[in-house]
């Protein structure tokens, strides 16, 4: 989730992820699944009140 959330949050490209994050194998297999089955539809309301409660 956090390896994902950095991509959409900072809009790096997939080869600059952080060496602390998980694969980008991974992150992509799991973007392109939440994205099929509208799981990051969902979260993104969730990931922007997050963002605004941080600010």
């Amino acid at each position: 989730m956090n390896g994902l959330m950095y991509v959409l949050g900072t809009g790096c490209q997939w080869r600059a992820i952080s060496k602390d994050l998980p694969p980008r194998s991974t992150l992509n297999y799991y973007f392109c699944r939440w994205q099929h089955d509208g799981r990051l539809d969902r979260l993104h309301p969730l990931y922007v009140l997050c963002r605004i409660r941080r600010l």
